[in-house]
């Protein structure tokens, strides 16, 4: 089916303006020319809009996070599974930084025992996404641990914390399955959103919470 721009306006709720400078920055293709000063839209550009404007409004992924997941050839709008994982990656801030250190670089810039770094591999403190390779984040929490050390500060919190992140995703995969379940496509907004409020925002809130608290009656008990 094709569109005129108004109906394109109407349908996704985006203004002609933005829709306009989406197909400008190439985050949507271009109108078919019928003739001239008449410019027709079909499916794919209704598609796009919805993504986007989720991305944007819901996720607050910015223009530049946008043209990343785009320029992926393997995902096609028909396949929520392709889409998704991009999505994922924006809304965890995964791969906007594109530095990244070998093992090597690592221990050079921190000065970790080597030791020390392998059992927080092996415990899961530090989970790389690729094989040795470390990005800003590691290499953050790598700090973190060496001013532990430096304080002469146990950091079995950390590992701790990774022992239970581990059964929480045996948990989180059981809702994880259900939703799968129910994505028929790559528009069905309902179920993003359970997916990010729940495993996302409500689980940070959840636990951020419960710290928050604590830290609080710990404090006043101190003063």
């Amino acid at each position: 089916m094709q569109y005129s721009m108004s109906q394109l306006v109407k349908i996704t709720g985006v203004p002609k303006s933005t829709i306009l400078y989406y197909i400008k920055e190439g985050l949507l293709p271009q109108a078919e020319k019928i003739k001239p000063n008449v410019h027709k839209y079909n499916q794919e550009h209704v598609d796009l809009l919805k993504y986007i404007k989720y991305m944007q409004t819901d996720l607050n992924c910015s223009i530049s996070q946008l043209k990343e997941i785009m320029q992926n050839d393997d995902h096609k709008l028909t396949s929520s599974k392709s889409m998704l994982i991009p999505l994922v990656d924006a809304y965890m801030g995964i791969n906007n930084d594109k530095t990244t250190y070998t093992k090597e670089q690592i221990i050079e810039i921190t000065e970790i025992d080597e030791s020390i770094l392998d059992e927080l591999i092996e415990k899961k403190v530090i989970v790389l996404l690729k094989d040795e390779e470390y990005t800003k984040k590691e290499l953050s929490l790598i700090n973190l641990i060496t001013e532990y050390k430096k304080l002469n500060i146990d950091y079995s919190i950390l590992i701790e914390y990774a022992t239970l992140a581990q059964e929480m995703v045996s948990i989180e995969r059981k809702m994880q399955n259900l939703f799968c379940g129910k994505i028929e496509n790559v528009n069905n907004k309902e179920i993003w959103h359970l997916i990010f409020e729940t495993f996302f925002t409500s689980k940070q809130y959840i636990l951020n919470q419960h710290s928050y608290l604590s830290f609080i009656e710990k404090f006043k008990k101190e003063l």
